[in-house]
């Protein structure tokens, strides 16, 4: 059985978390992000962007490469995403599901924890829909939930490090190994503050990991 997500109504700390990233990268328009980095900075699930990009609907990418055996790496200018989002926020409602954005809160500068953390059951057909951005090194250790960290520090992620992301249900994110174990614990402690049965989904994924090893 899946758990059903909650809806998800941006609130004003959610509007000014995303415009700080925003406005960290509005003078430095011609950067380029991948796909995974467009998709984290607009605020939407990249199988949504990539829907976007097959059906010829902005925003419209810039460079489309080919990567050999892996397909084709797609890169997008973030003076186009920031127009994207101005005339998107110029035509959407207010209740337009299009503008709504991630759960975290920004208080004195300090980005706090959502309010409900979800996941998906292995037999969910919306598992995408559940999913969440994590920043990742490149040993394949989580480093920290996309919007866990100041404006700066994600914009110098994007454009500086080029630190991949990956899309994950806070149950993957949670069994998988982080660079710092005790961040993860912070996390997993929250979890059960809000979703008490997480843990024992997240600690029955590790062990399955563990025992594979």
């Amino acid at each position: 059985m899946t758990k059903a997500k909650p809806p998800a109504v941006p609130g004003f700390e959610d509007v000014i978390a995303r415009a700080e990233l925003h406005e960290q990268l509005k003078n430095v328009p011609d950067v380029m992000l991948n796909h995974e980095q467009a998709a984290f900075f607009i605020g939407c699930h990249p199988k949504k962007l990539e829907r976007w990009r097959t059906e010829k609907r902005p925003p419209f990418p810039v460079a489309m490469n080919a990567v050999g055996k892996s397909g084709v790496q797609v890169q997008y200018r973030v003076g186009t995403l920031l127009d994207f989002i101005r005339e998107s926020q110029i035509q959407a409602p207010a209740n337009n599901s299009a503008t709504q954005l991630l759960t975290h809160k920004v208080v004195n500068g300090k980005r706090l924890k959502p309010d409900v953390m979800t996941w998906a059951a292995e037999d969910s057909i919306e598992v995408d829909e559940l999913a969440e951005p994590f920043f990742m090194d490149d040993g394949g250790l989580v480093i920290a939930h996309g919007w866990d960290e100041t404006a700066s520090v994600i914009a110098e992620r994007l454009t500086v490090q080029r630190t991949p992301i990956q899309w994950m249900a806070w149950d993957d994110a949670l069994a998988s190994v982080w660079q710092n174990e005790s961040r993860r614990l912070s996390w997993l402690a929250f979890a059960d503050t809000v979703a008490p049965l997480l843990r024992n989904i997240v600690e029955a994924k590790r062990a399955a990991a563990l025992a594979k090893t």
